[in-house]
């Protein structure tokens, strides 16, 4: 019985160990795309939690749009930003048939990234979105 707490109480501080090491790392952006009135974000080390990637927004969104220049609207005013995860950095496209392959179901690609390897992984962490005469909507995934 004492090996069992023992254990716990382990495996316990290395999992708060972990999350607080997580925790303290800050969020770094790599890249921003934007088509028209659509913004790709590429972070990496982003909060885990929902509360967290408000947090984060909110604290670093007028930073951001001064220094990046964006959202850009549409006549009507509406916009799209998501945040991606940037994960293992960019992939290449493969070449081989990809019906059959599960590889590029889920590549998000940037063309006007000009080398080979432009796509990242789809991993969608949060949309932050303004349509007609409503306020912006946040989405945390």
């Amino acid at each position: 019985m004492k090996a069992v707490k023992g254990i716990f109480l382990i495996s316990v501080s290395i999992l708060s160990a972990v999350l607080i090491y997580r925790r303290s790392l800050p969020v770094q952006v790599m890249a921003i795309y934007q088509d028209n009135n659509f913004t790709d974000i590429l972070v990496k080390d982003f909060p885990l939690s929902e509360h967290g990637k408000r947090e984060w927004w909110g604290t670093n969104k007028d930073k951001m749009e001064k220094e990046f220049d964006f959202p850009k609207k549409d006549a009507q005013g509406r916009y799209r930003i998501i945040i991606w995860s940037f994960g293992d950095g960019y992939k290449k496209m493969p070449n081989h048939d990809n019906r059959l392959s599960t590889e590029t179901s889920d590549l998000l690609c940037f063309e006007t990234l000009k080398k080979e390897a432009n796509c990242i992984d789809k991993k969608r962490l949060m949309t932050i979105e303004k349509n007609l005469n409503g306020p912006e909507l946040i989405t945390v995934q």
